[in-house]
């Protein structure tokens, strides 16, 4: 019977070289493939954050993201952790709301609020 001959388990610098050959192939594809989906994505900005970002946009940022691809040159205003859209209309005071149940009530000073 004739036995194999055995397989070394140090690598030749010709097997090196084979080796890195292949993982740059493998990484090379992999690559190519990220930036042809990335492409794909760029037309849609929405869908784009979802897959590669990783997040949903909330409905504020996707207006942004609308205004933004119209037109390159828009600059957006808004403090940390604001609410709401670009067109919404503000909130009332508290001043304001005491305001409006007065006049709903009918009577000024008389209903207990102050």
């Amino acid at each position: 019977m004739r036995t194999l001959p055995k397989k070394s388990r140090t690598l030749r610098p010709t097997d090196i070289l084979r080796e890195r050959s292949k993982i740059k192939a493998q990484k090379t594809l992999a690559m190519k493939i990220r930036e042809d989906q990335t492409l794909r994505l760029s037309n849609d900005p929405v869908q784009f954050f979802r897959q590669i970002v990783g997040f949903e946009p909330t409905r504020y940022q996707k207006d942004f993201i609308k205004l933004f691809v119209e037109n390159q040159f828009t600059a957006g205003r808004r403090c940390r952790r604001a609410r709401g859209t670009l067109n919404q209309k503000k909130t009332p005071t508290k001043k304001q709301k005491r305001r409006e149940k007065r006049e709903l009530c009918g009577r000024n000073r008389h209903c207990g609020l102050k």
